[in-house]
């Protein structure tokens, strides 16, 4: 007896065979590129911390490629560390060497976007509260975050790699800042975005944008021996100074949340480049 394929059945029964053999294709493929994915990642992690310290590959005009990046990372990287809210570094987190995916006290396999919108939830929630008990609060989830830190030898030269993570108008956005050897002077920068507006917020992603972070132009987050953050302005609206850097026209949100990401995560870091020195 002939199939009748214009009855529901047969449609429902169809249906339902071709999402399971798409389901199925679509399950197989994804096992079989996870390995190859989260290998990108991790070159393209390496490809940012290597690239804010202005490491170049074979074409010195663009940035570092990742397969460059992962082979040169671990000559260059020399240490990797966690830092509490205070800029003391944690104990058991001190890693050199090879990356073990495992090690969950590795400061390289921190999601630094996922622990930002953990203490963005944290911070938030304390806007209810009055004034003391805010400050309070504000305190204590302050002083359990976890900072990542990453010590280059650049052709003899140390300087400090540090991920900072936000929000601009849409979705996530992240940056890697070096610092100089004397923690204060900033020596590059690279930034990225999950999904700003082309042309708008994802500006900060280009080359003019990072360029403003590059050592000579002098910029600094020391100012008459006290932290000065750096401040992302509206464009052409003050003379840039040391602490100052223009922001995207039209992209005000964006700019305001490397703002916000700059002024919060270097402040640990101005403190704890200092110690560091100090225990070397």
């Amino acid at each position: 007896m002939a199939l009748n394929k214009d009855s529901n059945g047969y449609v429902l029964g169809f249906s339902i065979a071709m999402v399971l053999v798409v389901g199925t294709v679509l399950a197989v493929v994804a096992t079989a590129l996870k390995g190859p994915i989260e290998e990108n990642k991790k070159n393209e992690k390496k490809q940012y911390i290597l690239a804010a310290a202005q490491v170049k590959g074979a074409d010195p005009s663009s940035m570092i490629t990742r397969s460059e990046a992962q082979e040169l990372f671990e000559e260059i990287v020399v240490q990797r560390m966690l830092l509490d809210g205070s800029g003391n570094v944690i104990p058991g987190t001190v890693k050199s060497g090879p990356v073990d995916t495992k090690d969950t006290s590795d400061c390289f396999n921190m999601d630094i976007n996922k622990a930002f919108k953990k203490f963005n939830k944290a911070w938030k929630a304390t806007s209810g509260l009055d004034n003391e008990a805010k400050i309070l609060e504000q305190q204590a989830i302050k002083s359990v975050q976890q900072y990542p830190l990453y010590v280059l030898n650049v052709e003899g030269h140390t300087k400090y790699v540090m991920p900072c993570a936000g929000v601009g108008l849409w979705d996530a956005i992240w940056g890697y800042v070096c610092l100089d050897s004397d923690g204060k002077s900033i020596c590059g920068a690279v930034f990225d975005h999950k999904a700003e507006t082309a042309g708008l917020g994802s500006e900060i992603a280009e080359d003019w944008f990072e360029d403003q972070f590059l050592e000579d132009q002098g910029k600094s987050i020391d100012k008459a021996g006290a932290y000065s953050p750096i401040v992302v302005v509206k464009p052409g609206s003050q003379e840039l100074d040391a602490q100052s850097v223009d922001g995207i026209s039209g992209g005000t949100f964006t700019s305001a949340g490397v703002d916000e990401m700059l002024k919060r995560a270097l402040e640990v870091y101005y403190v704890g480049i200092p110690k560091l020195n100090e225990l070397k």
